[in-house]
């Protein structure tokens, strides 16, 4: 990423067509996961999370499109997914092609992302390009992306369970779903639209003239 007066980050574009994903009438309490499954992604974490919201009667689906380095820890994941009562809804679908991931993103309500670490993901940008809620753990460039409360949510995980009390919050709150998804393409279209880099991209070359 290019920076202008030490402060503008310049975010690359993404594809157009997570702009065009449709608009998903209604709230369904369906969660996405995307990216690979390993302990940086920290997805023990989540499905933890999910837990304490079935125990609070706040069920949510998750489909989870990516999959693990080895078999041993697809094993492990599988296996505490079961131990924690969420194998009827957590969903694995392994890896899929940039056209079934837009169909999944189109379905979700919310994106959650749980990672310890992250530099700008662009899986964030994506999703907000879409019109998706994003709830993320406020860590490395994550910040930078939402701003927490209007375009989607950021959460602490050194706190107490605050991504179940955020999520407990999304749950069946249509009303609130779809104000935050329009803030989230809203910000999307001014800060990774093509056009939009391109401003920014130029601004800053004629600085550096």
């Amino acid at each position: 990423a290019k920076k202008i007066e030490n402060n503008t980050i310049i975010p690359n574009a993404i594809v157009d067509g997570f702009f065009q994903v449709p608009d998903k009438p209604g709230m369904s309490n369906r969660l996405l996961y995307i990216g690979v499954i390993d302990n940086n992604k920290n997805i023990r974490y989540l499905l933890g999370q999910l837990k304490i919201l079935n125990d609070r009667h706040k069920r949510f689906e998750l489909d989870v499109l990516g999959d693990t380095h080895t078999d041993d820890f697809r094993e492990e994941i599988q296996t505490l997914t079961r131990e924690l009562g969420l194998q009827e809804q957590v969903h694995f679908r392994g890896w899929v092609n940039q056209q079934v991931v837009m169909k999944y993103i189109g379905a979700a309500d919310i994106l959650t992302v749980s990672s310890q670490h992250e530099s700008l993901p662009m899986v964030i940008a994506e999703s907000m390009a879409a019109g998706k809620t994003v709830v993320a753990s406020a860590v490395g460039g994550i910040p930078e992306m939402i701003r927490n409360g209007q375009d989607g949510f950021l959460f602490s995980l050194a706190g107490t369970d605050e991504l179940a009390a955020i999520l407990a919050n999304l749950h069946n709150n249509t009303q609130l779903i779809q104000s935050i998804s329009e803030a989230a393409r809203a910000s999307a279209r001014e800060r990774y639209q093509c056009e939009s880099v391109a401003r920014k991209s130029i601004a800053f070359y004629e600085q550096c003239l």
